[in-house]
């Protein structure tokens, strides 16, 4: 599966609130950096960091750049009652899997 493939499957998992599924995209060891700097590593952690959106969060992507095992998403993400917030997805992926996810805040002049 392409890198594109995996990336909009995560955040269609995501979207639709089921971590199980979105943990399975990644590797066993696979790892999501979060925009804290925080590390959630293996499947366990990823489908519990999923779980814990806030309720009525959703991500639309607007921009999107490929290669055979990275893709680069940006767009924003949106939560009942704050203002959306612009987010950067970089995925790492090595064949069906992906290894990492750094999720990432961008300031205004890096978007």
């Amino acid at each position: 599966m392409a890198a594109i493939d995996l990336a909009r499957d995560y955040i269609w998992k995501v979207n639709g609130r089921d971590g199980a599924a979105a943990a399975q995209l990644f590797a066993p060891e696979g790892e999501i950096i979060d925009p804290r700097g925080n590390t959630h590593r293996g499947r366990e952690a990823i489908a519990a960091f999923v779980d814990a959106a806030t309720l009525g969060t959703l991500a639309q992507i607007g921009e999107r750049h490929m290669g055979t095992d990275h893709a680069l998403l940006r767009g924003v993400v949106i939560t009942a009652g704050l203002p959306p917030a612009e987010v950067e997805w970089q995925f790492a992926t090595a064949g069906d899997q992906i290894t990492r996810l750094t999720i990432r805040l961008p300031k205004p002049n890096e978007a």
